[in-house]
Parts: structure tokens; sequence; C-alpha cells
């Protein structure tokens, strides 16, 4: 029987496939003298299992199968599969085990980096460590999401025009209150320091079994973030009081994220983002049309956003005492960044090495900083609804 499979790589088709050159001999079993994709042909199987292979070609010079019977060409075929399965495992297996030897050498130049008496190698791991932290605030913080951000020059001074009939409420110098500003056409924002310490005993470095840096960047990006929206959400709060009133609520329903949008629009400006706790999610799940699914749960837990409502986004904070920066039963409603003010950065988040050696401490950290300031211009921005 001279069953007809066409071979895609026969050099007698009119647009032959470019020519492969044999670099071993486990390659002349699959390309033949021609460098032309051609195994040899399955030829059985010994008394221990092992695949026999014949001398000659799967493909005659037509590029048709060389097969006695139909059941001859599908083991041919079945042959040719286990072969090229066999190979993709090994390329797979191959690759794993390159990705884990990269693994352990960024390791090796981690712990050389941390145990380096200058000081040099930690300072340069510490600046590496700023980037997936500042990515982390900017995907999580609240804050970022619902001012502006604005990078000052050095040096440049700095201030935001506050229209007349509105009053300015900006972050107090050293984070400690809310300043106002009424009788002014412009207002100059105080900045505030925010720096984080997370530090690790020398002793504990020989014993724990995870990642020392994760942990360390974990904390301080807890630490910054935290604060950066307790400052955020504070000044809010204080500038949602007046002119807009503050309501009551007994559950969270459509008519109180109306009656919050009202508020705000009603001075001709547009709603862009609801800001809740966690606390006012449940009632929200049991007006709207299901379950959530897990997609938006993941959104949720990462990065606050749960969905939208009157055209308006939904942000879901949550924290337990100290680490809240929504207080449970309080809800929001504020415009678009540009509408509502400005967070001003006048040093951007840097780290430097550091140790409690001075201090007769056995510990190695980093320091984390960052100066900044918040400004909210108009008042009429921003809208309060709280659960009686």
């Amino acid at each position: 029987m001279n069953t007809k499979f066409i071979n895609p790589n026969n050099p007698l088709r009119a647009n032959p496939a470019p020519q492969k050159k044999v670099a071993s001999r486990k390659d002349e079993r699959v390309f033949d003298e021609t460098q032309t994709f051609n195994p040899k042909r399955y030829a059985g199987e010994t008394a221990t299992g092992q695949v026999k292979v014949a001398n000659d070609r799967m493909f005659d010079s037509r590029g048709e199968l060389q097969a006695h019977d139909t059941r001859d060409a599908l083991h041919q075929m079945a042959h040719l599969y286990n072969e090229q399965a066999s190979l993709i495992n090994k390329k797979a297996s191959f690759a794993k085990q390159a990705s884990a030897q990269d693994q352990e050498k960024l390791r090796k130049v981690i712990a050389y980096a941390a145990s380096d008496l200058t000081g040099e190698g930690r300072a340069l791991l510490g600046q590496e460590l700023n980037l997936p932290i500042k990515a982390m605030i900017d995907f999580e913080g609240i804050s970022r999401k619902i001012f502006r951000e604005r990078m000052l020059n050095t040096s440049e001074f700095y201030r935001v025009p506050k229209d007349i009939r509105a009053t300015a409420y900006t972050v107090g110098q050293g984070g400690q209150g809310i300043a106002t500003s009424l009788n002014t056409d412009w207002i100059v924002p105080e900045e505030v320091e925010i720096n984080s310490f997370p530090m690790v005993d020398l002793s504990d470095l020989y014993l724990i079994n995870f990642d020392v840096l994760e942990r360390l960047q974990e904390t301080a990006r807890q630490e910054i973030q935290l604060q950066e929206d307790r400052l955020a959400m504070n000044l809010i709060t204080q500038a949602a009081a007046y002119p807009n009133q503050v309501a009551n609520f007994g559950q969270v329903s459509l008519a109180v994220f109306s009656n919050l949008q009202y508020q705000v629009e009603r001075h001709r400006l547009a709603v862009d983002k609801f800001l809740i706790n966690r606390q006012e999610l449940n009632d929200i799940k049991s007006i709207v049309s299901g379950a959530v699914d897990m997609v938006t749960q993941r959104e949720i837990i990462l990065a606050g956003y749960m969905g939208n409502v009157y055209g308006a986004k939904i942000f879901v904070a949550a924290g337990i005492g100290a680490e809240e920066v929504i207080q449970a039963g309080n809800m929001y409603a504020v415009t678009a960044p540009e509408y509502l003010g400005e967070m001003v950065i006048r040093t951007e988040l840097f780290s430097e090495p550091v140790n409690g050696l001075a201090t007769q401490s056995f510990k190695k950290g980093f320091a984390f900083y960052e100066k900044i300031g918040f400004v909210l211009p108009n008042t009429r921005s921003c809208a309060l609804a709280q659960r009686m």
C-alpha cells in the first residue's frame, strides 16, 4: 500500500521550506541529508520496550508517507508525535532548570549586596526596591487615585489658585491638622515628610526561611501607603462638611449614592468616584443582582475597585482599627482629580541603607523617605454621608 500523506517540507513542492543544518546525530534521525524534515521510519519495539528505528525515511522523494497499510501509517504518525512531544518536554525541562539557576544567581547577588561592608551594595539594593514599591502604591493607594499628582522641581515655589467663593483646605505642617484658607486668591500647601524604617535582626537572617527583602518591601509599602491615604482622607472628611450637607443613612442603597451625587453635582461638578469602607460593601452586595464574581473580588482586595454606579466608580478601602483610612459608616463622593485637588511631591520616594549599631541594636534595614503635600482648593468637589 502506498498511502499518500504529503510532506509539507518536500523539496519537490513549489515553495520548499528553509533548509535546516544538521547539527548532531540526533538531528539526523529527524532531518535527511538534504536537511529536510523527514524522520526515520518506526520499526517496532524491542523485547525491553525500546523503540527501533529503521534506516529508511518516513517520506519518499515525492513527499508521500511510506507505509504498508493504514495501520502502519497510523503507527508512523504516532511515533512521529511521540518523538516531537518528547523533544518539547526536554526543552521545557531545560528551560525550567535554567530559570532555577537564574533565581539562584539572583539570590547570590542579593546576598552579596546585603553583606557588602562598604554599604554601596545595600544602597543600590535599596534603590532597586523603590520601583516595585512605587508601582504598588500607585495601584493600591487611594490618595493617588483621587488626587492629581504633581512633581515639583528643585526649589520650585508652588501655589494653587482658589475660588474666592469657596474655602480651601490643606494638610497642616507635620500632618498634625487640617488648615483652612478663606479670604485669599492663592493657597500654598504645607509639605509633610513620609517615612518608613523596615528593619530585621541580624540573628534572624540565619533563621528565617522566607524572602527577607520581600518582607521589608511589603512593610515599607504598607506604612507609606497608610500615611498617605490617612492624610488624604482626613483632608476630604474636613472639606466635605461645608458647604455640602452631611447626609445620614441606615443602610446603603441606590438612594444614598444618588443623594451623595446630588450634593456635588448641584454645583455643576461631575462625581467621578464613590469611596466606601469594606463594611458598606456587604449592603451593596444585597442590592446588586447576583454575587460578586471572582475577578471583581480580586480587584476589590488588591486595588479597591468594585464597579460603577450612576456613572461613577466605587472604590472600597479595608482595614481594622488604626489601619482604617475610611472609617466604617462613612461614604464619600468626589470629583475627578483635576477638579478635586493635588498631591504635590517635593521629594520622590527614595531609600538609604541603615543599621542600629549606633544604638547598640544589631539590626539592618532601609530608610524610605518622601516629602509630599495635599491641597483641596474647592470644598464643593466632595460630599460625605454617615451611617446613623
